[in-house]
């Protein structure tokens, strides 16, 4: 609903001849026109990358929703595949032109787990993303890796350089 809503308002200020503005949720940022500045992502401390005109990056961020039950930290995200939580993985981000496109596939490959993340993302042609592991190491797609202003902060994931 947020990517929706986002979407929605920047077409609303293009139509009404606004040619630059940053719209920001919880999870996301939309562009409308060039950005002035990197934009800082707040699920992933001290990483800020490159977003073009008219894009808009999402995070889903298993932390949002988790509590702690006897020592485990419990959150409503279940694997499809298995049906078990979902491993591996704290938060994942995508870029899109669409907010709404940027949520969803945020949200499908978020739920895919770790051992899935890169062949779901190349069946759905999402070639922008970044993900955290439960260690706090970063890794990122070769395409996002590309627009981060701190590359050396975030590995590229794992068999595709």
């Amino acid at each position: 609903a947020h990517g929706y809503g986002l979407d929605a308002a920047r077409l609303r200020l293009q139509e009404s001849g606004i040619r630059r503005a940053s719209l920001r949720t919880d999870n996301s940022v939309v562009w409308l026109g060039e950005p002035e500045q990197p934009t800082r992502l707040t699920h992933y401390p001290g990483i800020t990358l490159t977003l073009l005109a008219d894009e808009a990056i999402h995070t889903v961020s298993i932390l949002d929703y988790a509590y702690e039950l006897d020592g485990q930290a419990i959150h409503p995200y279940l694997n499809p595949f298995d049906g078990q939580p979902v491993q591996g993985i704290v938060s994942l981000s995508v870029i899109h032109p669409s907010a709404a496109t940027a949520a969803a596939q945020a949200q499908a490959l978020l739920l895919a787990s770790e051992a899935r993340l890169v062949q779901l993302a190349q069946q759905m042609d999402v070639s922008l993303y970044l993900w955290q592991r439960p260690d706090g190491q970063i890794l990122a797609s070769p395409a996002l890796h590309q627009r981060l202003t701190k590359p050396h902060a975030v590995q590229t994931l794992p068999g595709q350089e």
